[in-house]
């Protein structure tokens, strides 16, 4: 019933629409179909561990009906068709029940939000990305290409019936159109091979970008060349204070590395590290250094059963193992259905580029990156004055949003997932106790104390945490607009000024130093 009522909402909403425009870029009978498909995926993933418990109690009272594994699953289904049984199950799990209406509800306001989105840019999104041709009618919504932020926004992927692909973004795009001049800039005085540059259209609150499929390099001079645009794009991101660039913000569009998520440009620091302190220099001459990017490789989370994996830009391949064990569910379709955590092969991405459809070797095309690196880096330093300046590229970031990263990711995706065990699903404190395990980390981060509000009201709305800033403002934003003020040691502007300021000759022969002790890493 929730589904039903959420289709016909979101049905009606593009009825609506069609009613008021005199062309429309769907069909508004079958919109809502199309769109529907990203939501029982979503549902499934909060669904699952407690209708699986069920499932098992079922089975050992003997309410199944079925002489095989197979046909008493089928009952169970069955039984949850029945109003008592499945109103005894959301009255047990009064939290799960919530949840379920609370992403159902995210999915239909999203989904009108991007309909009436698609509907009034339409015209100038063609003329953007197609100079007026006619892309033909929607007809797929990819909704896996993101974390939901937001009451359930993520990055959707529209394909048109001509075959053309967009990308919809649910946030300002303004820092992706700068920096599509800013490499605009670079590839004017760099003599580096030029880096591809984006169509980006900013909405204001939301905005569309050209699709970049991965496709293979056709000769060895193609590799050596995507290799070399790396360089070139570590000095810059070097440069710009910039952070996690790891496998997932990366496409290998043949000789051509794109980047796919701007938002972590300018990044503020918080904390008060200080070089000069002799206990701290080590560790925090790294996090000064290109190894603060994200693209170069690093191996993270290794503990005594696994040797980490390495998720970096440059490094990451398909087929590590999780490092920890990882929920999986084994005798799917039968009453023995269970969870089991093992470790698990990790899918890869398509941030590196192939010959022949073969990989490629990282380590053959050190110097390729090493040179695409010292361009770059000399380029920046040779027009260094007309980068700072207030006529200068770097100037038209400092009004606009840029995401401040609290913790990793993963972290938010543990919580999240974590949070869906049906132990924690009947009484809602026992959830609120599980997201309070945030503060663990608080004795050794202490500013961390002042986001975990938010953090907790993210993760019970069922999204990933998320924080933003901007590069003149000290100030931190929360999801929902809230400001906590003078939050950052300094703006991120100020620390990209002194970061440029800073490039030399010794501090680019460090770097490139770091750059060859990190690709030395992936020697076996």
């Amino acid at each position: 019933p929730l589904l039903r009522d959420a289709l016909d909402r979101v049905q009606e909403g593009a009825e609506a629409l069609a009613n008021s425009r005199s062309t429309l870029p769907f069909d508004p009978t079958t919109v809502a179909a199309l769109l529907f498909a990203n939501l029982p995926h979503q549902l499934l993933g909060m669904l699952s561990p407690t209708m699986v418990l069920e499932l098992n109690v079922a089975r050992l009272e003997g309410l199944l009906d079925g002489g095989t594994a197979e046909k008493r699953f089928h009952s169970f289904v069955e039984r949850l068709s029945q109003r008592d049984v499945a109103l005894a199950i959301l009255q047990e799990y009064p939290v799960l029940a919530r949840q379920v209406v609370i992403q159902v509800d995210h999915w239909v306001n999203f989904s009108l939000e991007f309909l009436r989105h698609l509907a009034e840019d339409w015209e100038v999104v063609r003329t953007a990305f197609t100079r007026g041709d006619d892309p033909g009618a929607l007809v797929e919504v990819c909704g896996d290409a993101g974390d939901s932020h937001r009451s359930g926004r993520s990055v959707l992927i529209a394909k048109f019936s001509s075959g053309l692909h967009m990308v919809y973004k649910p946030r300002t795009l303004s820092v992706d159109v700068h920096f599509q001049e800013l490499l605009a800039w670079l590839n004017e005085r760099g003599d580096h091979p030029p880096f591809r540059t984006l169509k980006v259209l900013d909405r204001g609150d939301h905005g569309w970008m050209e699709f970049v499929a991965a496709h293979a390099c056709r000769s060895e001079e193609e590799v050596r060349r995507f290799y070399e645009r790396q360089g070139a794009y570590l000095a810059l991101l070097y440069a710009l204070e910039a952070t996690d660039f790891h496998c997932e913000n990366l496409i290998a569009a043949g000789e051509h590395p794109v980047l796919l998520d701007l938002e972590a440009l300018f990044h503020p620091r918080v904390g008060g590290m200080d070089l000069q302190q002799a206990e701290h220099v080590a560790g925090n001459t790294m996090n000064y250094s290109v190894l603060r990017v994200g693209l170069l490789p690093n191996r993270c989370w290794s503990n005594g059963e696994s040797a980490g994996i390495d998720l970096s830009g440059l490094g990451s391949l398909r087929g590590q193992l999780t490092p920890q064990p990882f929920p999986r569910w084994e005798g799917t379709g039968t009453d023995e259905m269970r969870l089991m955590r093992k470790r698990v092969e990790m899918p890869g991405g398509h941030n590196r580029p192939t010959l022949n459809g073969a990989e490629v070797n990282v380590l053959d095309y050190t110097n390729a990156i090493l040179a695409g690196f010292t361009s770059a880096y000399k380029s920046l330093l040779e027009h260094r004055d007309n980068l700072l300046s207030d006529q200068g590229p770097l100037v038209r970031f400092a009004e606009h949003e840029v995401r401040a990263i609290m913790r990793p990711t993963q972290t938010y995706g543990v919580l999240l997932r974590e949070s869906f065990h049906p132990d924690v699903l009947r009484d809602a404190l026992e959830r609120d106790q599980l997201f309070d395990r945030l503060w663990a980390t608080v004795e050794y981060c202490p500013y961390l104390a002042k986001v975990i509000p938010a953090e907790h009201q993210d993760l019970q709305n069922g999204d990933i945490p998320i924080f933003t800033s901007r590069p003149n403002s000290r100030d931190l934003w929360t999801s929902s607009r809230q400001r906590i003020a003078d939050f950052f040691d300094e703006p991120g502007i100020v620390r990209v000024r002194r970061r440029i300021q800073e490039l030399g000759d010794h501090d680019c022969t460090q770097q490139l130093w770091f750059i060859r002790a990190s690709l030395a890493t992936l020697s076996k």
